[in-house]
């Protein structure tokens, strides 16, 4: 069988994975038909609306989405990791052994989600750049405002906190905060960043318990802490990626060729980044630059 119509074959095979599995219900998203960005659209058009209540349940459903959704995709790659001791179909065409490897990744990431997901959910995403309001922390801009419309200070303190921590210097956002705090029923010690890690509170109690040396909860708190950790850091070489791509586009060629370094020995499988590496390569040949990669 010609080596080609084989890998063609494998992605035949487990194309149709849009049917819900009634014993996977693990993740909250499997739930929900629509995704995250349908439902901030939906969430930023109450907003302006001023239809506030709406704005709340909208924004809360997708914030709630794209941390599920997001989570999901992490357990799935890490599982995926896993299980690359397969044997591979292609072994004798070098040029298709990177191509089966994406799509055994790529069908691996389909069947982990498949059963967890609405099945008439669309996972595409309409516009990339709204992700960045999720990253950047833009959604809460947007929740804390309707939050207080709705006479909910104490979350509109904890949205503007949370969108705070992240953008520290948005002054307007510090006013609010502070105009929040000034409220009756408002609460400084009762502010949360609704953003936090997962790992951050186990590991802080694991510091308590340091200092009360009561050991043996230290042991369960900081090895909860190391889990939650691992399970996070699928996420490092992204910012690598962003960052060699920023330094390129602002002329640092030295920085952004040291970052796609470090993405390449997280992911060196990734054969985009190599293609920048050996960019890099020609460009400081060509500039007679003798730094070594």
């Amino acid at each position: 069988m010609n080596s080609l119509y084989l890998l063609v074959y494998m992605v035949g095979s487990v194309i149709s994975y849009g049917t819900m599995d009634k014993n996977n219900e693990d993740y909250d998203v499997g739930t929900r038909e629509k995704n995250f960005e349908e439902l901030y659209k939906e969430g930023r058009q109450h907003y302006l609306d001023n239809n506030f209540q709406d704005c709340v349940k909208y924004i809360e459903a997708a914030l709630s989405d794209y941390k599920d959704y997001t989570s999901l995709v992490n357990h799935c790659k890490s599982d995926c990791k896993k299980q690359k001791n397969t044997e591979y179909v292609v072994k004798t065409i070098k040029e298709y052994l990177h191509y089966e490897g994406l799509i055994r990744e790529t069908l691996c990431l389909m069947k982990c989600k498949r059963g967890k997901l609405h099945p008439n959910r669309k996972e595409e995403i309409e516009d990339p750049d709204l992700v960045q309001d999720f990253q950047s922390r833009k959604t809460y801009d947007f929740l804390q405002l309707c939050y207080y419309q709705t006479k909910n200070n104490q979350s509109a303190a904890n949205a503007a906190y949370t969108n705070l921590m992240f953008n520290q210097d948005h002054e307007i956002m510090r006013e609010n905060l502070n105009y929040y705090l000034a409220l009756p029923g408002v609460n400084s010690s009762n502010l949360v960043n609704l953003e936090e890690q997962e790992f951050v509170a186990p590991y802080l109690a694991g510091r308590t318990y340091y200092t009360e040396k009561n050991w043996s909860k230290l042991v369960e708190s900081m090895e909860l802490a190391v889990k939650l950790y691992l399970q996070e850091e699928d996420l490092l070489p992204l910012f690598y990626h962003y960052l060699q791509f920023a330094y390129f586009k602002v002329e640092d060629y030295s920085s952004a060729a040291d970052c796609a370094v470090t993405y390449l020995e997280l992911r060196p499988d990734n054969v985009d980044m190599q293609n920048n590496i050996n960019y890099y390569r020609f460009f400081f040949a060509l500039l007679s630059n003798d730094k070594q990669w």
